[in-house]
């Protein structure tokens, strides 16, 4: 019951003792779901943190159904100030979420038949744009929120942060150094899922489709450095998507125009994801992701659409994942 405290239940399947939701850590065990995975995939903060929002909007109760109908019945404006800025993640609750995605594909219970379009914008999180003046310890702090604290050390020293600097005229810039980390970090995501449905359905044939986005931002409206201007981060390519001249962030009309090339550029974005609601897959020369190649469509204004092959690494952020499932989840030979 996620609306409730965490149940202890270190004794029986922790030898450490008790969890302490005071840092990120190993999952908090809740009661049987009666599901395949019954250890939930939920931290213990995330726990804590939907309880001080459901608290917040005065929604505190013991059944499930009312809580829900509280939450629902909530004004958009009091579920922003309710959440903040903090996000959360999504719990495998037996209801909404049956089963972790990966496990789902390696057991056979994931649909293979769905028609999937993912990818990134080349700066989709613009650290330095964030957090102009971090320096080493942000840095580490950034790393072990995403993959833990298992595989932050291996990150840090293959990366250097512990040396990275704070100014914007170093040459070991720390956000510059942890920008790449964090779009490696999601592209391994990306390829990961794909290989794993290929993996397991290797007989069928999979409309997956990967792209990385550049939307050459900050032209309409202009925007200076550090304003975004030539920035491609989170959501700035909606008026492209779209095709309004706007600013993500506008509400009102603004006063500028495209070029025509710019014009061109969102025309042929809205084609492909256009083809891809209606037929399942975009135009060409979009091919279906081949595991083999690792291929992507790069979207690039100014130039013409074309596949790519990528070649990261993705030794540690597979391993970490692995590591992760394992404390979560345990082993299938248990």
């Amino acid at each position: 019951n996620r609306w409730q405290p965490p149940v202890d239940l270190a004794s029986e399947r922790f030898s450490n003792g008790s969890i302490q939701a005071t840092s990120f850590g190993p999952c908090c065990p809740q009661t049987e779901a009666k599901i395949y995975i019954t250890a939930q995939d939920e931290q213990c903060l995330y726990l804590n943190r939907s309880n001080s929002i459901v608290k917040k909007l005065n929604c505190q109760n013991n059944k499930n159904e009312t809580v829900l109908e509280c939450l629902r019945k909530a004004s958009v404006n009091d579920l922003i100030v309710a959440y903040g800025d903090d996000g959360l993640r999504s719990v495998i609750d037996g209801y909404f979420f049956s089963y972790y995605p990966r496990l789902a594909i390696q057991h056979g219970t994931y649909n293979p038949s769905i028609n999937m379009m993912v990818g990134f914008n080349k700066h989709e999180m613009p650290i330095c744009l964030i957090y102009p003046s971090m320096n080493s310890e942000n840095a580490t702090s950034i790393i072990n929120n995403l993959v833990g604290y298992g595989t932050t050390s291996m990150v840090v020293n293959s990366n250097r942060l512990n040396n990275c600097s704070s100014s914007s005229d170093s040459h070991n810039r720390c956000c510059d150094i942890v920008g790449p980390i964090l779009t490696t970090w999601l592209d391994c995501g990306v390829r990961r899922l794909y290989n794993s449905i290929h993996m397991k359905y290797n007989e069928k044939q999979h409309n997956l489709f990967w792209y990385n986005m550049d939307c050459n931002s900050g032209i309409c409206p202009q925007l200076t450095k550090e304003q975004g201007g030539g920035i491609c981060a989170h959501t700035f390519e909606i008026p492209l998507v779209f095709g309004t001249e706007s600013d993500y962030k506008s509400v009102n009309p603004i006063n500028c125009t495209w070029d025509k090339q710019t014009r061109i550029y969102s025309n042929k974005i809205i084609s492909h994801w256009i083809s891809m609601g209606t037929t399942g897959e975009p135009l060409k020369p979009w091919l279906r992701y081949d595991p083999s190649k690792s291929n992507y469509l790069q979207l690039t204004p100014y130039h013409e659409f074309s596949m790519e092959s990528w070649n990261g690494d993705c030794s540690i952020f597979d391993q970490s994942e692995d590591d992760n499932l394992l404390q979560m989840f345990g082993s299938d030979d248990d």
